[in-house]
């Protein structure tokens, strides 16, 4: 039980998640991503992927942001039932270069983020693209 909501995640998926549709619905109320991008991001099977936590939670007219802490355990405990392994991420990480379909699917996040409007998504894609993209 986590007693402070961190700013940043590690979420290990595995590569069968029992119940995907629990998985898309934490990972969506963490980071306040759209469904597409939330989707994307647990088809990276196998992968450890770092969030930023930005929790938004569905008040009955519309989603509003979080902080509640009860809610945040219950999201991990959501995803821990779902053998997906959480840790809390250092603000700092070393570079990991990812793969080329990984990039892709980051690239498509990073289209749909603009395309809807997402601007600050939009930026937090880009830095995370180019961070893990190798060097020229």
């Amino acid at each position: 039980m986590i007693n402070r909501i961190p700013q940043f995640l590690n979420i290990r998926f595995p590569d069968l998640i029992p119940n995907n549709v629990a998985v898309i619905k934490a990972v969506r109320s963490l980071t306040g991503l759209g469904l597409k991008e939330s989707k994307d991001l647990t088809d990276l099977k196998g992968r450890t992927v770092r969030i930023a936590v930005n929790m938004i939670e569905w008040n009955g007219v519309s989603n509003v942001p979080s902080n509640n802490i009860n809610t945040f355990n219950k999201l991990i405990q959501d995803l821990d039932d779902n053998d997906c392994i959480v840790t809390i991420a250092p603000e700092e990480v070393p570079r990991e270069i990812y793969s080329n379909s990984e990039l892709d699917t980051l690239c498509d996040c990073l289209f749909n983020a603009v395309k809807g409007g997402s601007f600050a998504l939009a930026r937090n894609l880009l830095d995370l693209i180019e961070k893990h993209s190798p060097e020229a």
